[in-house]
This record gives structure tokens, C-alpha cells and sequence, in this order.
């Protein structure tokens, strides 16, 4: 089954995953919206290699979606299944997070 996440190329030069629907007057709603976070590091044959991280995008808020203007972004992408993975890895220790919050 595929999953309605897309990776969202914004024109800030964000590049964001979450799942993406259209509202009727053409915005985009991204529900669980993700950045990617690139770190370099160096290997023990001091080769470099990129890392992959996800952040929530609204941190800062209690909001779990927003809706941006459709001029705002460059393109939209399918994920791979490891990039899916990742993010629903990652969604999976936000939510164990918040419940432990409560407790």
C-alpha cells in the first residue's frame, strides 16, 4: 500500500516529509511535517558520510499540521522506503515521547 507521505522541496530550501493533501483553494495541508537535517561526518578510512536526521518542523507548537501557500514550494517527491521508514520511525518515538509527558 502506498502511503500518502511526499518529501516537499520548499523554495527557502527546506526540504520537509509528511503526508500532503490539497485544500480546495490550492494550498498545500502537511500533516506531521518533518525537515531533514544533513550531518557530515568522517569514517575510520576518513571518508566522509552523510547522515540523515528528521526534526519536527513545528517544534514549537502543539499544532500536528499546517497549511502553506502552493507559491511556497518547489516540488513534491515520492519517498523512498528507507526515507519512509525513517520518518515513520521517527513519528513512532515522538508519540512515546508525548504519552511519557502526561504520565
Amino acid at each position: 500500500m502506498r502511503k500518502p507521505y511526499k518529501i516537499v522541496k520548499m523554495k527557502s530550501g527546506e526540504e520537509l516529509i509528511a503526508g500532503v493533501t490539497r485544500t480546495r483553494d490550492g494550498k498545500y495541508k502537511l500533516h506531521r511535517p518533518m525537515v531533514f537535517k544533513t550531518m557530515v561526518s568522517q569514517d575510520m578510512f576518513g571518508g566522509m558520510k552523510e547522515i540523515f536526521m528528521l526534526k519536527n518542523w513545528l517544534i514549537l507548537s502543539t499544532d500536528k499540521h499546517t497549511v502553506i501557500p502552493q507559491d511556497a514550494v518547489n516540488t513534491l517527491l515520492e519517498p523512498n522506503k528507507d526515507v519512509t521508514f525513517l520518518y515513520e520511525s521517527e513519528l513512532k518515538k515522538e508519540d512515546k515521547s508525548r504519552y511519557r509527558d502526561w504520565e
